[in-house]
């Protein structure tokens, strides 16, 4: 076998191995487990992505925007859903790194640690098809197609009825959860035949 070939099919292990321990990581619930995990494979079996989520999980106290009493506490907001508030300034390229690993993620158009080259609108549209649970605040000014979403908050919201703007009906989404408690609020329920209907009355 020439050089060549054995380069190739080495690096084909090494590709189907990233794509098996990823596989592995996404199916694993407790964020603990995934750490444990990932700290006994050799750090040259990691890919980018791993590399980076275990780096964010060993320091899960330290890249968190606020402080946070307990290591499991800051843990469990990266992992498996990850909160995008939550990262401070100094984890977001590390946060950029592990986009492939995540599967969820809930995120906001409040304020939000990001890559100084993108603003707020560009780094969402990243985590796009990551989104599961969005929370708005006050003018819907940012809005991503969200091809995942599954519940909105809009209890802080001042432009309530623009929610129907960060989904299309190209998504197929089946159910979408509307957390509306604002008194005096309104929300009329989009056309959307392929979402389930049902009605609720806002809560006090």
């Amino acid at each position: 076998m020439s050089c060549s070939k054995r380069v190739s099919t080495v690096s084909g292990v090494v590709c189907n191995l990233h794509h098996v321990l990823r596989t592995i990581v996404q199916y694993t619930a407790a964020s603990r487990d995934v750490l444990a995990f990932l700290a006994v494979i050799p750090a040259s079996a990691r890919s980018t992505s791993l590399t980076a989520l275990h780096e964010l999980l060993q320091d899960a106290l330290w890249v968190m925007q606020d402080p946070i009493e307990s290591k499991q506490e800051a843990m469990d907001k990266l992992w498996p859903l990850v909160w995008l508030d939550a990262i401070a300034p100094t984890a977001v390229v590390l946060v950029c790194d592990t986009i492939p690993v995540f599967l969820a993620a809930v995120a906001g158009n409040g304020p939000i640690a990001r890559p100084f080259e993108l603003d707020a609108s560009e780094w969402l549209q990243l985590w796009s098809s990551k989104i599961t649970e969005y929370v708005l605040h006050g003018q819907l000014a940012i809005r991503p197609r969200l091809a995942k979403l599954q519940s909105t908050d809009v209890r802080h919201a001042v432009d309530v009825a623009a929610v129907v703007e960060v989904v299309t009906t190209t998504h197929q989404i089946r159910s979408l959860t509307v957390d509306c408690s604002a008194g005096g609020v309104t929300l009329r329920e989009p056309s959307w035949p392929h979402l389930p209907r049902r009605t609720q009355e806002p809560r006090a």
